[in-house]
């Protein structure tokens, strides 16, 4: 039994266009009359912000270099349920170890992917923020996201990573 006999080339359309880490975190987000449950996905400077950028219907992405690390883009869902809007500050709740933990972040940008499922849940922030809150160090994340650069390639790209 020899590794070499179980690859046999294959024909992709393109190549990987991007590899980035990411943590996602459970969190809430609170307004005077209501609560949303989402996913906090804490991004470096990495992320394909080329393919967000055309879902943003208001505001910028964020700056990953803001020191402050309290910029966030949401949803138009989850801001038009909250009534939230750019350049307004926000409070949201993360949880560790049984313990709340409540940072005001900042409304950069609104984005609308379409994808309803996407939309209801994620918020996109700094991966430090995230790093800071779980104590986790520079290098440590919750996984990676590769784009590729022909959407045909998944399979390929899936079978050849695995």
């Amino acid at each position: 039994y020899e590794i070499k006999d179980k690859f046999q080339e294959k024909q992709s359309f393109g190549g990987i266009k991007s590899v980035h880490p990411y943590i996602i975190q459970p969190s809430l987000i609170e307004s005077k009359n209501e609560m949303v449950a989402a996913l906090y996905k804490g991004v470096d400077e990495n992320f394909d912000w080329g393919e967000m950028n055309k879902y943003l219907v208001k505001g910028s992405k964020i700056d990953i270099n803001d020191t402050t690390n309290n910029q966030i883009v949401i949803s138009k869902i989850i801001a038009d349920k909250l009534n939230l809007d750019i350049n307004k500050k926000m409070i949201i709740t993360f949880i560790k170890d049984k313990a709340k933990i409540k940072k005001a972040l900042l409304i950069k940008g609104i984005y609308k992917t379409g994808l309803e499922e996407y939309d209801n849940r994620f918020i996109i922030g700094n991966v430090s923020l995230s790093q800071s809150i779980l104590e986790w160090g520079k290098d440590e994340f919750s996984g990676i996201e590769i784009m590729l650069d022909d959407i045909r390639d998944m399979d390929v790209m899936n079978e050849y990573i695995y």
